[in-house]
């Protein structure tokens, strides 16, 4: 695994996001301290002005969130969770992400999943932008670092 760097951030953050999608409340939407967030470098991929990259984020122990997702049927349900894993894209031209995919965790186990793909290439209106002092700022000078120069 020598081209996987695991980076391990921990700092405080607030931060916002404007994505559109089914639920009430989201992945960067919740403020929190001394979360744990561990960046994968090897899992960024570049397509054009775009880039993806997986961000596992984990609350300290014995903290948890929680997430409103409206089902099939129409019915609000309440999430709690304590670590999410997801795909964040940026558009490091237009300095803008948006969290593609994000899988809830509770412990080991996976409880809830809620997907952007739809929107996310397609209306970048939806996009929000890099925050500074946030986990995705931090996450965005590892994505987005300019071409060497020769």
């Amino acid at each position: 695994m020598k081209y996987i760097t695991i980076l391990l951030l921990l700092f405080t953050l607030a931060c916002e996001n404007k994505s559109k999608d089914d639920s009430s409340s989201s992945d960067t939407e919740q403020s929190t301290k001394d979360m744990e967030v561990y960046i994968d470098e090897g899992s960024i991929i570049t397509l054009g002005d775009n880039s993806e990259i997986w961000v596992k984020r984990v609350f300290p122990e014995g903290k948890t969130g929680q997430v409103s997702k409206v089902n099939s049927k129409g019915k609000n349900i309440v999430y709690e969770y304590d670590g999410t894993a997801s795909l964040i894209f940026f558009d490091c031209n237009k300095g803008i992400y948006i969290v593609d995919e994000i899988y809830y965790f509770l412990g080991d186990q996976a409880i809830t999943h809620i997907d952007n793909r739809i929107e996310r290439l397609e209306n970048k209106n939806t996009w929000s932008k890099i925050e500074t002092d946030t986990y995705v700022e931090k996450v965005s000078q590892i994505v987005c670092k300019p071409e060497e120069k020769e």
